[in-house]
């Protein structure tokens, strides 16, 4: 499941159950499960990341939108 740090223990992730914030002392992950940290490699202005970090919020609570197969 991926998800995006957007604060100190804050992360904002989409499954099929929509958009949500979680607080990152709070999940549980399986003994087999395997946790992966990337970063950016390059800079990010603090502008684009304050935007970054305000379009994700802005879509806490939505419905993840999925491609339907025929």
């Amino acid at each position: 499941m991926p998800m995006v740090c957007v604060e100190d223990r804050s992360v904002i992730d989409a499954t099929g159950e929509g958009v949500h914030a979680r607080n990152t002392q709070r999940l549980i992950f399986e003994e087999e499960c395997s946790v992966h940290v990337l970063r950016l490699r390059g800079n990010i202005s603090d502008a684009q990341l304050s935007a970054v970090r305000t379009y994700m919020r802005g879509h806490i609570g939505t419905q993840y939108s999925t491609r339907r197969q025929c």
